[in-house]
């Protein structure tokens, strides 16, 4: 494995720990603001990523996550 690829690998891991973290971390369901494309879900943005979920009977559901350097409106 080259130098980029381990670089890669490893910066895929800390996005995919930062958004466990962050997800885990979320006390009460309107701790996050709506979404202004779909205000039914609350977002989160973590580093490029936007996490949308919803709260329902007391669990809240990770609904979709998209990076946000493209247009987030062609994601829906």
């Amino acid at each position: 494995m080259d130098k980029f690829s381990k670089r890669s690998v490893q910066s895929a891991h800390n996005i995919k720990n930062d958004i466990l973290k962050i997800t885990k971390d979320i006390h009460f369901t309107e701790q996050y603001q709506k979404d202004e494309i779909e205000s039914e879900y609350r977002r989160i943005i973590v580093r490029d990523y936007k996490i949308l979920y919803v709260e329902e009977n007391e669990v809240v559901y990770i609904v979709r996550i998209f990076p946000t350097k493209r247009d987030s409106v062609k994601q829906i």
